[in-house]
């Protein structure tokens, strides 16, 4: 049915829809109030112990994330092809031994050009990709036309609770300020099933940087410690499996995560 299911609106563009696949019509959240609470109000998160995090640097962190996926629209052809080859399989095959069942599906959170939803796939799991970069979605769709795809905040994701047995996030949070992330790691914690496992990998370090150029726009991101990622799991009631820093295959150092939600 190509782009099975799509979800969103662009930056200033309209809604978009495509027909919905009927094995994946189980996953999308009817009346999400979660989601819902998260979209309308971006200033507030809700961890799973019920509790409300104000996040008071969000104006600036926001437009930060605005500007970055209008870069990945803007030159998206140019940034698939720059990360093609980056060579995942060993923090892969760590990620789908982790996970409760091969039966389930497996959320890409950030998926990008698709390609771990590829890799994924061909490791026999089934996989549903979100991203907020249209451009970025349609060369994953050209290449995956029969994957679920949709556009998507990590924030506010469109899926009903408990409906994954997986999460990969690969690069994602990278883009997101401390707050944005906490949402992001919550919202994974919620469309988890108990026992479902979840895989971050984040730049290691502090703070913040940008890229930018004239014709390519502006990125920013963040720098995350070891204990940045262990603090911001265990607000969101996670059982951390591990985490270790190590030189990632586009360079750099990377922290990765592998989680569980235990409840």
């Amino acid at each position: 049915m190509g782009l099975a299911y799509y979800l969103g609106r662009r930056q200033g563009g309209p809604k978009r829809s495509l027909h919905q696949a009927a094995d994946y019509a189980e996953l999308i959240a009817g009346d999400n109030g979660l989601a819902r609470r998260a979209s309308a109000d971006l200033t507030k998160t809700v961890l799973p112990n019920g509790k409300w995090l104000i996040l008071m640097e969000e104006p600036i962190a926001e437009s930060r994330l605005r500007k970055t996926i209008e870069s990945y629209d803007l030159r998206s052809e140019h940034y698939a092809a720059r990360f093609e080859d980056a060579d995942l399989r060993t923090l892969r095959q760590y990620f789908l031994e982790s996970l409760p069942s091969r039966n389930g599906w497996v959320l890409d959170a950030g998926c990008g050009a698709g390609r771990d939803c590829e890799a994924l796939m061909r490791s026999g799991v089934r996989v549903v990709g979100c991203d907020l970069s249209y451009g970025l979605l349609k060369i994953a769709h050209s290449r995956l036309p029969s994957t679920p795809l949709i556009q998507s905040d990590i924030r506010a994701l469109p899926f009903r609770s408990m409906s994954f047995s997986g999460v990969w996030s690969c690069a994602s949070l990278v883009h997101l300020s401390a707050g944005q992330a906490a949402r992001a790691l919550a919202e994974f914690w919620r469309v988890l099933k108990p026992g479902g496992a979840l895989f971050v990998t984040v730049r290691h370090g502090t703070g913040e940087w940008r890229e930018a150029c004239r014709y390519m726009g502006e990125r920013w991101f963040h720098r995350y410690s070891e204990a940045d990622m262990r603090n911001a799991l265990d607000a969101s009631g996670y059982e951390i499996m591990n985490v270790t820093t190590e030189v990632g295959t586009i360079g750099g150092d990377w922290v990765n995560v592998y989680a569980r939600r235990s409840r």
